[in-house]
């Protein structure tokens, strides 16, 4: 939808309202109450705009623009409404979601995962074109406030492995997952436990642009120009985020340098100083040239070189939104290879591990490691290019 209005001579005003609601289809190949698949609510977009143009001379036209989009989804499991009529059990982190199991040469049952999301981007740019002789300069800019507001509560109820070696002989091929879960001999078990159970990924970029497409005859034109851009890395709202420090000392390994940090000033000493461990990168310029050239009136050669930077993700996309310490996900399996289990499933999930938060630098000890982002990456992506 579009609405346009001039005022006078020399100003135009435009707005547009842009709406899109996809359907999904929320099937499950299983009766709802034992569903794998998870299910989508509520993914809508809105986009709106707005244009104002002036002239002021008949050789000089500014056009600036405002555009909001406001994205949300929802993804939760089809089993859902199962969750207070199927036993639930005791000790995970919140029994919002039927537990998932899951069996040694069976399909699994139930789906635990949540995901709830916003990406609202506020853009506002800015182009001044002025035609002077046989050159037609522009200058422009742009800002883009990027964010993504995620609320995760996935496996919360905890995801439930079993084996037939909880069952089976030694040294004999034996045994069936669904008698070991008949028998409550979970062979391996994980909850996540959250006090942070939303991120607020934020982002920003911004560019200036100057360019000139110069009539250098009737048949040749050239068009050059600079660009620079500027993206900030990725931050947490309220600095709920955590990264590999590989310089800081580990308390837990001597003080050795690599830790487990967090990002600003108010962890004490397990604070990295910064909301984000990336420098940001001042350094994205880009110069462009093309020319044309007319050979007939039917044809004409082009060719142009540039470089480019982009930014390829939302705040949060693959950006190094970790917040671990914040959240953990214990884990319990069998210490034998399944002679034994690790607990049985009507004693509850075990609680003999240490619940976040956990703000330590040597929380992930001898675990699988932090997520790092390198100090001096940046967020951009360059390319060259050139066409004939």
């Amino acid at each position: 939808m579009r609405f346009d209005e001039y005022v006078g001579d020399k100003n135009h005003i435009s707005f547009t309202v842009h709406r899109n609601v996809p359907t999904f289809n929320n099937a499950s190949a299983l009766p709802t109450a034992l569903a794998t698949e998870p299910t989508i609510y509520g993914s809508v977009a809105s986009i709106y705009r707005v244009n104002f143009d002036h002239t002021f001379t008949p050789t000089v036209i500014n056009n600036v623009n405002y555009g909001y989009l406001d994205f949300s989804g929802s993804r939760k499991p089809v089993d859902l409404a199962f969750t207070s009529k199927l036993p639930q059990i005791p000790g995970v982190a919140a029994p919002i979601a039927p537990p998932q199991l899951t069996f040694q040469d069976f399909n699994s049952l139930g789906n635990n995962g949540f995901n709830d999301e916003r990406r609202p981007t506020n853009v506002i740019n800015d182009l001044l074109t002025w035609v002077r002789g046989n050159h037609t300069l522009k200058f422009g800019g742009e800002y883009r406030a990027l964010e993504l507001t995620n609320f995760l509560n996935g496996n919360a109820s905890g995801t439930f492995n079993f084996s037939r070696l909880n069952t089976g002989l030694t040294g004999v091929s034996s045994g069936n997952a669904i008698a070991s879960f008949l028998l409550g001999q979970v062979d391996s078990a994980s909850s996540t436990f959250y006090t942070a159970d939303t991120y607020y990924a934020r982002g920003q970029q911004w560019n200036l642009s100057a360019a000139d497409t110069w009539k250098v005859t009737p048949k040749l034109s050239i068009n050059y120009g600079l660009r620079w851009d500027v993206a900030t890395p990725s931050v947490e709202k309220f600095n709920r985020l955590s990264f590999f420090d590989p310089l800081g000392p580990n308390p837990g390994a001597g003080n050795r340098p690599g830790r487990l940090a967090f990002a600003g000033t108010k962890y004490g000493a397990a604070s990295f100083g910064r909301e984000h461990p990336e420098f940001t990168w001042y350094h994205g310029f880009s110069p462009r040239l093309g020319i044309a050239y007319t050979l007939t009136p039917r044809t004409v050669v082009r060719t142009g070189y540039g470089i480019f930077y982009t930014q390829a993700f939302y705040p949060g996309w693959s950006g190094g939104m970790a917040q671990d310490g914040f959240n953990s996900t214990p884990s319990f399996s069998s210490s034998n290879g399944g002679l034994t289990p690790a607990f049985v499933l009507g004693n509850g999930f075990p609680q003999n591990f240490q619940h976040p938060p956990i703000i330590d630098p040597a929380f992930l000890n001898g675990q699988n490691g932090p997520t790092f982002r390198p100090f001096d990456a940046h967020p951009q992506h360059g390319a060259h290019g050139a066409s004939p």
